[in-house]
């Protein structure tokens, strides 16, 4: 048997998060990626179970039980996301993803929806790709494209981690300047 592609997504279990593009691109690349399996790390939200329910339900419903698992609420998020080929965040507004700067720090190639907050994360055609949220379609395609083409997934996780490595060494920077310079003008 091929080994297997497996592509993640994370976070808490309601649609805004993209988790039902994230089912319905299973489902569409089904046949055209066999050795793909799709692995849900999130609970719901409290109080707000309705939505997950109706998530979780389309797997049964698109008869994807034996290519999707969904692992709930999960602590061990780098070894999870040390066993994903691509990572996949199809949220629909994000105000800064933690996790996606995660998933590149670990080399993952991302595959993104191009909301406000992922702009300044991901550099398109570089360190991941980006595709417009709510659009299973385009994920679909951006995901396939990045399946078939191992080499393009090495790199790109590679400059990803470059990426968000140099990006945040910066701001840590910066950070610690600031908080010398305020301890210095208290002291004058």
């Amino acid at each position: 048997a091929p080994e297997h592609l497996v592509l993640g997504i994370i976070g808490r279990l309601q649609a805004s998060k993209g988790y039902l593009e994230f089912l319905e691109m299973a489902r569409r690349l089904r046949l055209e990626l066999p050795q793909a399996r799709y692995i849900l790390i999130g609970e719901a939200s409290r109080g707000e179970s309705g939505e997950a329910e109706m998530i979780l339900g389309k797997i049964r419903e698109w008869q994807l039980e034996k290519i999707v698992y969904s692992l709930g609420f999960r602590r061990d998020i780098p070894r999870l996301l040390d066993a994903m080929d691509i990572f996949v965040f199809p949220s629909y507004a994000e105000a800064f993803g933690l996790v996606l700067i995660e998933a590149m720090a670990m080399a993952k190639p991302v595959v993104s929806s191009n909301c406000d907050g992922v702009l300044d994360i991901v550099r398109d055609g570089e360190t991941g790709l980006l595709v417009p949220p709510r659009d299973a379609e385009a994920l679909s395609a951006a995901v396939l494209s990045l399946a078939n083409n191992p080499g393009q997934r090495l790199e790109m996780g590679r400059r990803a981690r470059q990426h968000v490595l140099k990006f945040f060494a910066l701001e840590r920077m910066l950070e610690a300047l600031e908080s010398i310079y305020k301890r210095i003008s208290s002291t004058t």
